[in-house]
């Protein structure tokens, strides 16, 4: 019976050591884009929130400074 040569052993694993590694790699990029979607749209929810609230504080002192006018005026 012949013998089974063993040369291609390496490459075979060599090369489906490769294609996993391709596979993890692409993997691991597509969730840090997901992850810097998420962090970018986290930053605009953010700025969009305290723009909000800076609207609606300087509403709040224009409408004292307002009514505070109005009560002196009727005195």
């Amino acid at each position: 019976m012949p013998r089974c040569p063993w040369e291609w052993v390496a490459t075979v694993v060599t090369g489906a050591c490769g294609a996993v590694g391709v596979g993890f790699t692409w993997l691991a990029d597509a969730q840090s884009r997901v992850h810097a979607e998420r962090v970018v749209e986290r930053g605009h929810l953010a700025e969009e929130r305290a723009r909000l609230f800076k609207e609606r504080r300087d509403d709040y002192f224009a409408f004292l400074r307002y009514t505070e006018l109005v009560i002196k005026r009727a005195d």
